[in-house]
């Protein structure tokens, strides 16, 4: 998930009885803004998931900058988001992603701390760019190759 323009939030919105939605092996990226993942009720917050094997980042503000929010109006930061129960992002990361240009080329560089840190079990056997999925699978669209 990109935002759509800078200053722009990059945001998943779960409402009116969600239930059941996966966010696994995702990366979502924000040119500004500040939420990830929004909540209307906690119970749309605890009947979701499970959330892991993601990689948040914010350009320009460095790891560390991810915010979930719960409405009414509770805010949490990535720490304070894997302290919920049921342990949401176990495996998540909140830091750059590394693409290979800025949110128009989202294959991985080299350095990217996305490579081989997925969810091995995820059952997704191919990328977007039809490249097989090793052992050791990348968070994101597409295998570092």
């Amino acid at each position: 998930l990109i935002s759509p323009a800078a200053g722009a939030n990059s945001t998943i919105i779960f409402t009116g009885g969600n239930t059941g939605n996966i966010i696994e092996n995702n990366i979502i990226y924000s040119r500004g803004g500040i939420y990830y993942i929004r909540f209307v009720t906690d119970a749309e917050r605890t009947n979701n998931g499970p959330f892991d094997y993601n990689q948040y980042y914010l350009l320009g503000s460095g790891a560390g900058a991810a915010r979930f929010h719960v409405n009414p109006a509770t805010d949490y930061t990535f720490a304070q988001w894997q302290a919920l129960p049921p342990a949401p992002d176990a495996h998540s990361a909140d830091a750059d992603p590394v693409f290979a240009t800025n949110y128009t080329d989202l294959h991985l560089q080299v350095t990217s701390p996305c490579i081989g840190a997925g969810d091995p079990t995820v059952g997704i056997l191919t990328d977007y760019d039809d490249v097989v999925r090793g052992a050791a699978v990348d968070i994101g669209a597409y295998e570092y190759v």
